[in-house]
């Protein structure tokens, strides 16, 4: 499914072009989520990006991770979820996934400690609180 590739693509461009940014000591686009400044001191961390189904913060529907170690990408993984609730017809029009994405994906607690063995003891990057309010309401 293109939409499965589709995210993944766009927080491995959210992770290169930050990296680009360091790098080169930009702040193109970082200010919002103001990671920068943390990983700034660091070299390696996590980034994780979350699409819900609807305007309920734990209706995730997708999750991806950006693993970077020595600011080289090291380990990519993305999972559909299903959220158990309804697609909103304004969330599919920000991310493309429907019902019939997900009928055959695991509940977000089928997903959990896959998810939690690639972020424990390491510093999680999110672009906007969003994705943290997601996880944390999942």
């Amino acid at each position: 499914n293109a939409s499965r590739l589709i995210h993944c693509r766009v927080l491995r461009h959210w992770i290169v072009s930050g990296i680009a940014d360091l790098n080169s000591n930009k702040r193109n686009g970082w200010e919002r989520g103001d990671v920068l400044t943390s990983v700034s001191r660091c070299n390696s961390f996590v980034a994780v990006d979350v699409e819900t189904a609807n305007s309920d913060r734990g209706s995730i529907c997708q999750i991806g991770v950006v693993s970077v170690e020595q600011r080289q990408i090291v380990d990519e993984w993305q999972t559909l979820v299903d959220p158990g609730t309804p697609f909103s017809d304004r969330n599919v029009s920000i991310h493309g996934l429907t019902a019939w994405d997900v009928e055959f994906a695991p509940a977000f607690s089928g997903i959990y400690d896959c998810l939690m063995s690639r972020m424990t003891g390491k510093i999680v990057a999110c672009h906007t609180m969003f994705d943290r309010s997601a996880l944390r309401a999942a």
